[in-house]
């Protein structure tokens, strides 16, 4: 405990059941400079975890969960913001007592949004009649309403005075993160062993 204590990433522990009990000072540091006052460990704790997934990442997660009561599980996902570009890479980690997961997120890489997409400005086009913006989970572009299968990077849409954001998952972060990750997850994980 001390070590996810001391540790820059953020990180939790979930019980036997995928409830929130415990997240590191890291977390809360995050949750704070994202704008995320209501993911704070005070307002998560003894929460499911899958309450915060979005419905169209929810498979994917129920199999990592479930080959990581036997095996580590990791892999990368984007997390950017209006000015940032950022990549981490979560880790799952099986726990043995209690019975458990340990989640760590690491930033991996961090740069200027700039040099990685031109900003579009906010319009109307991105908010549905019901005054939502779907953005997409992983890379955060938002989905156009005028033509659903196209998405933009629209930093405004990130911003907390929108406040009327839906998550959804665009079609190539659901191909190529999620659909390649969900046939690469092993069927029976085997243990990793040290040395």
């Amino acid at each position: 405990m001390s070590t996810l204590e001391a540790s820059v990433d953020s990180s939790c522990q979930l019980n036997s059941d995928l409830r929130l009990v415990y997240c590191n000072p890291a977390w809360d540091r995050f949750a704070l400079a994202n704008n995320g006052g209501l993911a704070l460990s005070d307002r998560v704790l003894g929460s499911l975890i899958m309450d915060f997934i979005p419905p169209e990442l929810m498979e994917f997660y129920r199999a990592a969960f479930s080959s990581a009561r036997d095996a580590v599980v990791e892999f990368d996902y984007e997390c950017s913001s209006p000015d940032s570009y950022r990549i981490f890479q979560m880790q799952i980690l099986p726990v043995e007592q209690p019975k458990g997961y340990t989640v760590i997120n690491a930033l991996t890489v961090q740069e200027t949004m700039d040099a990685h997409r031109p900003p579009l400005v906010l319009g109307p086009e991105y908010v549905a009649d019901t005054g939502i913006i779907t953005v997409c989970s992983h890379c955060r572009r938002s989905r156009r309403v005028d033509s659903p299968d196209q998405w933009d990077w629209v930093p405004a849409n990130l911003r907390p005075a929108q406040g009327n954001i839906s998550h959804g998952l665009c079609p190539i972060c659901h191909a190529y993160f999620y659909g390649c990750m969900l046939s690469t997850l092993p069927d029976k994980p085997q243990r990793h062993s040290a040395g």
